[in-house]
């Protein structure tokens, strides 16, 4: 290949003083061939000089190609061998990142599982499970579910109510950084029920069952008796839950079947079986859909 290249430049070389010596050495002796005399027809002269200047721009206008072809293939060797050593070269660093983003990335999964592994054998270690969270978030703090851990860890470890506040603010930012992980709604939905603040416990529950309506059906989130703090918390509760029934019978293509009133839905069975002294009505669906129920009373 190399060899190749040397010829090619070679012969282009030759070519180029050839034409070079062709217009230094020759074109000078076309206007001195002419010969002048005080009868001279003018018009000839004038056409020698043309023939001159056309040729004197046509040997330059065949350097000027000689040089874009010369730079051509310059650029169709050398380009390409430089792009192949440059991006040789990005591939090389951005796969030293890579293998050090995953090494701190396992890194700090080790730090975070390290004491559920440990097991029992991990009585020496006097530090709370947060200390191990901080020192996997140090490590690799892009790790996933960092946040979720640590308010798991506050909430759990300390009897301290500001920790208990920053907990519910941890796991509300990992929810909103990742909206589809269930156990976190599940989480914060407790806490706010444990804390007492049951509306804005029925707000989580709201935010979850858009997520994943199905969990309507899930009576762990709606059996406990402290929702029945009033008739009210258990009549909104009960709404959000009938309009996520409502979603899953619509994407089901059974919507009919739903405000078919005279047939319970399985949700209202459920229902049925938490139902302390408060009235009745509020435990089916069409206490929460009036303008359906009035719709068919009047079909009937």
């Amino acid at each position: 290949m190399e060899i190749k290249k040397f010829t090619v430049i070679s012969a282009l070389t030759i070519l180029v003083c050839l034409i070079l010596i062709f217009g230094v050495y020759v074109l000078p002796i076309t206007p001195k061939s002419i010969i002048k005399t005080d009868n001279a027809d003018d018009i000839a002269n004038q056409i020698a000089y043309m023939n001159f200047l056309l040729t004197f721009l046509a040997t330059l206008g065949t350097i000027t190609g000689l040089a874009f072809a010369l730079y051509g293939y310059y650029q169709t060797q050398k380009v390409p061998e430089l792009v192949k050593k440059e991006v040789g070269k990005q591939i090389k660093e951005i796969r030293e990142e890579m293998t050090g983003m995953v090494k701190s990335s396992l890194q700090a999964v080790v730090q975070l599982s390290e004491r559920s592994v440990l097991g029992r054998h991990n009585y020496i270690n006097p530090l709370s499970p947060l200390y191990d969270i901080e020192e996997a978030e140090a490590t690799f703090p892009e790790l996933w579910g960092l946040d979720y851990f640590k308010a798991i860890a506050k909430w759990y470890e300390s009897y301290d109510l500001r920790y208990k506040d920053e907990a519910i603010q941890l796991m509300k930012k990992h929810i909103e950084n990742n909206p589809h992980h269930i156990k976190a709604y599940i989480y914060l939905l407790f806490w706010y029920k444990i804390g007492r603040n049951h509306v804005e416990a029925i707000m989580v529950l709201n935010s979850l069952l858009k997520v994943k309506p199905e969990l309507c059906y899930e009576e762990g989130l709606y059996k406990d008796l402290d929702w029945n703090i009033s008739q009210e918390i258990v009549e909104a509760r009960n709404k959000v839950l009938f309009e996520a029934e409502k979603r899953c019978f619509e994407m089901e293509k059974k919507l009919d079947r739903f405000f078919d009133f005279d047939t319970p839905t399985p949700l209202e069975e459920k229902l049925q079986k938490y139902k302390t002294n408060f009235e009745e009505n509020i435990f089916k669906r069409q206490h929460f859909f009036p303008a359906y129920h009035r719709k068919t009373s009047l079909l009937r």
